[in-house]
């Protein structure tokens, strides 16, 4: 039962980081260029006003997409889990 709440605990959280890859500032500076994916292509400049949430975001979220990059690019084991394999 323990094995099966930390693969689906490992599962969730690289979920969420991934979900969260650091491109908050792109996206908010591309939809308010009217460049953003599936939009209408009209420039939305009220989302310059976004930049002061989107870039604090971005650099909150840095260091857990570190982690899960390094633990991505390790294989997958993260020192404070090896224990619960």
């Amino acid at each position: 039962m323990r094995t099966t709440m930390t693969i689906i605990g490992r599962f969730l959280l690289v979920t969420l980081l991934v979900s969260q890859n650091g491109c908050m500032t792109v996206g908010t500076i591309d939809h308010a260029q009217g460049a953003s994916s599936g939009g209408d292509g009209k420039p939305h400049p009220g989302y310059y006003c976004l930049l002061p949430l989107a870039i604090p975001g971005d650099i909150v979220t840095s260091p857990f997409q570190l982690c899960v990059g390094l633990w991505i690019a390790g294989g997958g084991s993260m020192p404070y889990m090896r224990d619960s394999m």
